[in-house]
């Protein structure tokens, strides 16, 4: 059995898009999301269109947070948007009563069992939703996450790729679907998990990401970072 692992799609349906065309082509059966399938870009709910002909397991992330927390609080509204975009207002707008629903009652952390094998998903970390694990994190830090016993530890949160075995537990963070950073401008970041075999591919999906950037520049001409991280180096020169 292949399990697609995705995060950090950040409202880009046109990376999504790719990415689960890829998925299939893979013989992907299943998905793993580890949260913050809304903020910075502007099409949450065609996310959630697309991902709802497939079976998923999802944890919310720190951007659910703060979609809730403007929910609660419209006051936080403006210092969101100066740090992030306006994504998170216009996600208010676009979702529906039922989405906006489903996303305010995501787990933290979700334990899953397939194939007698345990997962335990998380966005930043198991104790802290918006906790790095970054690479290059301490072995102070991998051995915290594995804490659990599970045999996989799937997170996000960073937007790097990650695949480390500490212990007996191999923690994973597939990268960004929506906003990859490091390497990568441009394309879409996921993940395959083989049970069979129990290796892990990251994969690197190209799709349409000017219409991204022309959409960003429209909705946020202020905040250059948002076209500019999903820029490909050779679009830049």
């Amino acid at each position: 059995m292949r399990i697609g692992l995705l995060s950090d799609i950040h409202g880009n349906a046109n990376a999504l898009a790719a990415v689960l065309a890829s998925a299939r082509r893979h013989g992907v059966q299943r998905l793993f999301c580890t949260g913050d399938v809304v903020g910075y870009y502007y099409e949450p709910h065609k996310c959630l269109d697309l991902l709802s002909d497939w079976e998923v397991d999802f944890v919310r992330g720190n951007h659910e947070d703060m979609l809730f927390s403007m929910m609660q609080d419209p006051s936080v509204a403006q210092a969101i948007k100066t740090k992030y975009g306006s994504a998170l207002s216009v996600a208010l707008n676009l979702l529906t009563s039922y989405q906006l629903t489903f996303l305010a009652n995501l787990p933290e952390t979700k334990s899953v069992s397939v194939h007698d094998k345990r997962f335990l998903l998380c966005h930043g970390s198991p104790w802290d939703t918006n906790f790095y694990v970054y690479p290059d994190s301490s072995d102070e830090i991998f051995h915290r996450c594995i804490l659990g016993g599970e045999d996989y530890v799937i997170l996000g949160h960073t937007h790097y790729q990650l695949a480390v075995r500490y212990g007996g537990t191999l923690i994973i963070n597939p990268g960004s679907v929506g906003q990859p950073r490091g390497r990568g401008r441009g394309t879409a970041h996921w993940a395959v998990l083989d049970l069979d075999t129990g290796g892990v591919t990251h994969h690197e999906v190209t799709y349409d990401s000017l219409s991204v950037v022309a959409q960003a520049a429209v909705n946020d001409p202020e905040i250059l970072y948002l076209r500019s991280i999903l820029e490909s180096r050779a679009s830049l020169k």
